[in-house]
């Protein structure tokens, strides 16, 4: 898990900083982003039932063998710095067919190992070594991309996803869900899944919710971000502003195993909010405020997403867990690359200052929204 958020905290930031290494706009840099991101949220659901079908631990090493060739491949794009930008675009698309395998097959694979007792304990742990690895990946990208080439940071990121795929062999002794797959046709499990999914208002109204909120967070801070970076904090600053995000992340993971209310999911959720004000703040940049504000953003962040982990794990039967979650993605993913595009069509045409505001606000109602939803707020955690 360390290694393959390294190289998760990598590849953005390098692919970023690529694009307007060789010269491409806001506008190119958001098509870019979005072409990984469109083609993961189209092959979730079908991820989702493969990895409940088959052995999760294959899927996750073939769906790393491609995670490595096309950064590999992408950083020679970026290194030669001729090639068009389709190039890239096609790349972060296979890239992201790849990761619609992946998701789902991680989702599943904890239930497996641990018991429900376990859960939030094993989620916060996990949780811990996935944002380490986003803060080293953080640091990693911003001071190579910044003093060698974002090139030299893809490939960094390609031997990141061989070192943890090779780590996943031993987990081949691990019994999946394949021994236990559900029978009927791909249709009839897609359906099985969805009748899981909107039969738990609680679970629909958070995925809708962090449609929204991800939809925000992929055009600010994934798009934007390095283009406000490139001409306020630098290249280097931003990464430190990355690192700081995923070190608070870590640390809201870390909470879990201290804080774990009666009432969980209202908890995380409500830590989501602390998102809001680094959102605000990167619209006028200084790193001495964007930098600890993404610490606490980070910390809200990592706090909510442990305790959905764990949620999940309690509520959702393992046999369907694979399949829920993808649903999940693709719910939470699918209004990503609208983020990704519109938010760079926006900023070449209002400017950045406002597109940020607009998006902070939209983030703020969103988690009122969802904690005025009986379902979220009333929830109890199950042991």
């Amino acid at each position: 898990m360390l290694f393959i958020s390294l190289s998760n905290a990598l590849a953005p930031v390098a692919i970023a900083f690529g694009v307007i290494e060789i010269g491409g706009s806001a506008s190119q840099l958001g098509l870019v982003l979005a072409a990984r991101t469109a083609s993961q949220t189209l092959l979730l659901l079908v991820g989702g039932v493969i990895a409940d079908r088959w052995p999760r631990h294959l899927i996750l090493m073939v769906c790393g063998a491609a995670g490595v060739v096309t950064h590999v491949a992408a950083a020679l794009v970026i290194l030669v710095g001729s090639g068009p930008l389709w190039q890239l675009a096609v790349l972060e698309a296979v890239n992201g067919a790849a990761a619609a395998f992946s998701y789902p097959a991680i989702a599943g694979m904890l239930p497996l190992l641990v018991s429900k007792a376990q859960m939030a304990r094993a989620s916060s742990t996990t949780g811990l070594a996935r944002f380490t690895g986003f803060v080293l990946g953080g640091l990693v990208a911003g001071l190579v991309a910044g003093y060698v080439s974002s090139g030299v940071a893809l490939l960094a990121a390609a031997v990141a996803v061989l070192a943890g795929t090779l780590l996943l062999i031993p987990l081949g002794s691990v019994p999946t869900a394949a021994t236990d797959a559900p029978s009927g046709h791909l249709g009839h499990q897609l359906a099985q899944g969805w009748r899981t999914f909107i039969g738990l208002p609680w679970l629909w109204v958070v995925v809708a919710g962090f449609c929204v909120l991800n939809m925000v967070s992929s055009g600010i801070w994934r798009t934007l971000g390095p283009i406000i970076a490139t001409n306020s904090v630098g290249e280097a600053g931003w990464g430190l502003t990355l690192a700081l995000f995923s070190a608070g992340m870590a640390i809201g993971n870390l909470a879990l195993m201290r804080i774990q209310p009666r009432h969980l999911l209202r908890a995380g959720v409500a830590a989501a909010a602390l998102e809001v004000p680094a959102l605000v703040a990167l619209g006028f940049p200084r790193l001495a405020v964007i930098a600890p504000l993404a610490l606490l953003a980070g910390g809200g962040i990592g706090y909510f997403s442990a305790s959905w982990r764990a949620t999940l794990g309690r509520e959702i039967p393992p046999d369907r867990l694979s399949r829920v979650s993808s649903i999940d993605g693709l719910g939470s993913f699918i209004a990503i690359p609208v983020g990704q595009v519109a938010a760079s069509q926006l900023y070449d045409r209002i400017g950045g200052e406002a597109v940020i505001l607009l998006g902070a606000t939209l983030s703020a109602v969103t988690v009122a929204a969802m904690l005025a939803t009986p379902a979220v707020r009333r929830l109890v955690s199950t042991t």
